[in-house]
C-alpha cells in the first residue's frame, strides 16, 4: 500500500467520524427560525401589551403574526386605545376576550365619545358582541324594548356591551346584570402622550400638564392629531385648543351686567356705555359721543376685572387685557377704555 492509499483511507475515516458528529449538533441546536411565529407572536403581546395594535388581529388568533411594518392607527383609534387603556387593566381585557356571556356597561366622558368607542370595541374585540349605546335609548318605549332585547341576548350565550356617558340612559336590564362597569375618564396628560406615541411612534415631550385636554371634546382632540405632526406640535394644538375652549366657557358663566347689581353706579354706566354701543352700531350716533372710559378703585380681590369681562359681553365686544405701569404697582384700580 502506497503512502497516498494510506493517506486516503485516514482522510475517510476522518470524515466519517465527523458526519454524526455534524448531525448531531444540528438536532440539538435547532436554528431559531424553526420557532413557530404563532409562538414569536404570543410571546411578543406578552412581554408588550401596548404594542398589541401592531398584529394582525383582523385574521384569527391562530394566523396572528408579527408585522414587518408599524401599523399607524388612525388619531381616532389612538386616542379611544390610550383612554380605554388607562381605564382597564390586563385581566379585565383577557375577560372581555374570553367566550362568556358578560354584561358590560361602559361610561364614556361625553357624548362624542360614544360612537367612536364603540366603533373601536368592535374592531377589538370582535363583532360577537351586542351593542348598545344611549344614542338608541331615548323614549320610554325604546327602552322597553332594549330591555328584552338584553335579556334574550344574554340568554342565549352572546355578550352585551352598553356605552352611555351617564349609567341610567341604558336599558335597566343591561345595567342591573353588569358584570363589568368600565369608567372612561376624561384623558390626562398620561393618556394623551400613550395617544401621541402610539399615532407617532415617537418619542414624547416628558412634562404634559394633566389637565391639557380639559373641558375638549374627542373631535377637538381628533382635530389635533395630523398625520406627518411631531408629538411636540400635537402637543401645542391641545394647549392652543384648550385655551380657547376655556375662555369660551368663561364667557358663557358670565351674569348679565343687567342682574350684576352689586357693582351699583359701575353697573349704570356700563348700561349706558351698552346702549351707546348699540346705538352707534345702528348708525344713530357718532363715535364722539360714545363714553370714552372709566377708572374702577377699589381693595384688590372686590370683582373689578371681572366687571370688565361682564362689560365686554354686555357691549358685545373682545377684552384686550392691558398693564399699566401707573395703576400695576398699586393694583388697586383697573382702567376701563
Amino acid at each position: 500500500m502506497t503512502r497516498k492509499s494510506v493517506t486516503r483511507m485516514q482522510r475517510a475515516r476522518t470524515a466519517g467520524r465527523r458526519a454524526p458528529s455534524a448531525r448531531a449538533h444540528s438536532g440539538r441546536f435547532p436554528s431559531p427560525f424553526s420557532v413557530p411565529e404563532k409562538v414569536l407572536a404570543e410571546a411578543f403581546r406578552s412581554q408588550f401589551p401596548h404594542w398589541a395594535d401592531t398584529f394582525d388581529c383582523n385574521t384569527p388568533s391562530s394566523q396572528c403574526t408579527l408585522s414587518s411594518k408599524r401599523v399607524v392607527p388612525s388619531a381616532r383609534r389612538a386616542i379611544v386605545a390610550a383612554a380605554f387603556g388607562a381605564a382597564t387593566n390586563g385581566a379585565v381585557r383577557r375577560q372581555i376576550k374570553g367566550k362568556s356571556a358578560l354584561a358590560v356597561v361602559v361610561i364614556v366622558p361625553g357624548p362624542s365619545w360614544v360612537r367612536p368607542v364603540c366603533d373601536w370595541f368592535v374592531e377589538r374585540f370582535g363583532d360577537r358582541w351586542q351593542t348598545i349605546t344611549s344614542e338608541s335609548v331615548k323614549m320610554p318605549h325604546q327602552k322597553s324594548e332594549q330591555n328584552s332585547e338584553v335579556a334574550s341576548y344574554l340568554a342565549h350565550g352572546s355578550p352585551v356591551v352598553g356605552f352611555a356617558v351617564e349609567r341610567d340612559a341604558l336599558p335597566a336590564s343591561l345595567t342591573a346584570a353588569a358584570d363589568l362597569t368600565i369608567r372612561i375618564r376624561s384623558p390626562g396628560g398620561a393618556t394623551i402622550g400613550r395617544a401621541i406615541r402610539m399615532f407617532t411612534g415617537c418619542r414624547v415631550p416628558a412634562c404634559i400638564d394633566e389637565n391639557i385636554a380639559k373641558r375638549l371634546e374627542f373631535y377637538d382632540l381628533v382635530a389635533a392629531f395630523r398625520t406627518g405632526s411631531s408629538p411636540a406640535e400635537i402637543v401645542a394644538r391641545i394647549r392652543k385648543a384648550t385655551t380657547v375652549v376655556s375662555e369660551v366657557a368663561l364667557i358663557e358663566r358670565l351674569p348679565n351686567l343687567e342682574d350684576a347689581v352689586e357693582y351699583g353706579a359701575a353697573r349704570v354706566w356700563g348700561l349706558a356705555l351698552a346702549r351707546d354701543i348699540a346705538d352707534y352700531r345702528a348708525g344713530n350716533l357718532d363715535w364722539e359721543d360714545v363714553d370714552r372710559g372709566a377708572v374702577l378703585h377699589s381693595e384688590p380681590g372686590l370683582g373689578k376685572s371681572l366687571y370688565a369681562r361682564i362689560l365686554a359681553k354686555a357691549c358685545g365686544i373682545p377684552l384686550v387685557a392691558l398693564r399699566s405701569p401707573i395703576y400695576s404697582r398699586a393694583r388697586q384700580a383697573t382702567w376701563i377704555r
